[in-house]
């Protein structure tokens, strides 16, 4: 089964949230995203350890699971993007959450697949890196970066090997293997 690699535009990701006022009329705020990064499972060094990359400041998200090379497994590709919503009150009633990527790249063997929305339990930080050329492979990880196993390089480790979140999804979409919007629309709003 081939697997798929995605990059994602941030132009166009927002966040859209309706917040009934006191006259029941429902208000839109949309949100854009305060920091982003990709995570890269590691890569095997030769040496029984693994190498972890980094991208905070790249120009693009990847998510998914890249494709088999050399005898190196296909590696998972996580995005991480978080949202100011202090101007929110902890009075206001979200009715509905809608979250828009752009998939702008896909590899050549890809096939339809589903990617979901988590939660995320701790803290981390963007970081500075930014990776050269196509940046599917990262960057060597540099101090305050995010990456597989650090929430912030050289201060905080995630508990658990690609992010601490909660593991039911948010939202979980399908997508085919094209150039296309992939929509996540929670009606609900519980996650």
């Amino acid at each position: 089964m081939a697997k798929i690699a995605r990059s994602m535009s941030l132009a166009v990701i927002t966040i859209l949230i309706l917040i009934p006022s006191t006259q029941t009329l429902a208000d839109t705020v949309m949100l854009s995203p305060t920091a982003d990064a990709s995570i890269y499972e590691g890569v095997p060094d030769g040496m029984g350890g693994e190498d972890y990359f980094a991208n905070g400041s790249g120009q693009f998200l990847f998510m998914g699971r890249t494709g088999e090379n050399n005898g190196i497994p296909a590696l998972r590709r996580r995005s991480l993007i978080r949202f100011d919503l202090s101007g929110l009150s902890p009075t206001d009633l979200i009715n509905s959450v809608s979250v828009s990527f752009q998939i702008n790249n896909v590899a050549p063997d890809a096939t339809a697949d589903s990617a979901s929305l988590h939660r995320l339990t701790a803290d981390w930080s963007e970081g500075p890196s930014n990776p050269v050329g196509p940046e599917g492979q990262g960057s060597t990880p540099v101090s305050g970066d995010v990456t597989w196993i650090d929430s912030n390089t050289g201060a905080t480790s995630w508990q658990t090997l690609g992010g601490d979140f909660i593991t039911s999804a948010s939202a979980t979409e399908q997508f085919a293997t094209g150039i296309e919007p992939l929509d996540f629309i929670n009606s609900a709003a519980s996650g």
